[in-house]
């Protein structure tokens, strides 16, 4: 961070910014990754460069939704919502809506159906561009959805949907975990 302001690489700060937001919030201090989510956000907004702002609107308002403050992750979330929508962003369009639907879902003045179009929205950009990373976090959130609206055949439905891919994840990391450890036999071996 030091070396990018000496050297005036504005965007490369931001970008410092947000990787210092993601530490704080990877290990659960959530204000303190907003205060840098925000530092990032506005050496975005002053360079006008709004695909980097919208992502950091998105890391903003999504660590606002985990400390419940719904009201200020909801403005965060539909402005980079919508500077998504204007640099044709999908994948971040899709991230964002799954957002949404989870801060529909969980505030305390629900609104179901604005939730469950965010949500379906975000599944078929998900279908269309192949990101299957998203796949098992849209599956959660409408499980989350129609369980709360006592929808139990399709809250059941979409559980099982995302159970099954983290089970795959399970077995894929099995595997994998296995595959290493038999190479270290072998290489031992001789």
């Amino acid at each position: 961070l030091a070396l990018r302001e000496k050297m005036q690489d504005y965007i490369g700060m931001g970008q410092s910014y947000v990787n210092l937001g993601n530490v704080y919030n990877e290990i659960g201090e959530k204000e303190s990754a907003i205060i840098n989510y925000k530092k990032a956000a506005d050496i975005f907004k002053q360079e006008k460069d709004d695909k980097s702002l919208a992502f950091a609107l998105n890391n903003i308002g999504s660590a606002q939704l985990d400390i419940n403050n719904f009201k200020n992750a909801k403005i965060n979330l539909e402005e980079s919502l919508r500077l998504r929508e204007l640099v044709g962003d999908t994948k971040g369009i899709c991230s964002t809506n799954i957002l949404l639907g989870r801060l529909y879902t969980n505030q305390p003045n629900h609104d179901y159906k604005k939730a469950e179009h965010s949500l379906k929205y975000a599944l078929l950009l998900n279908k269309e561009i192949g990101l299957s990373i998203n796949e098992k976090d849209i599956y959660y959130e409408l499980s989350n959805l129609y369980k709360q609206t006592n929808n139990a055949d399709s809250a059941i439905f979409y559980f099982e949907k995302y159970n099954l891919i983290l089970q795959e994840e399970y077995h894929t990391n099995l595997n994998s975990k296995v595959s290493e450890l038999q190479t270290i036999y072998e290489s031992e071996k001789k």
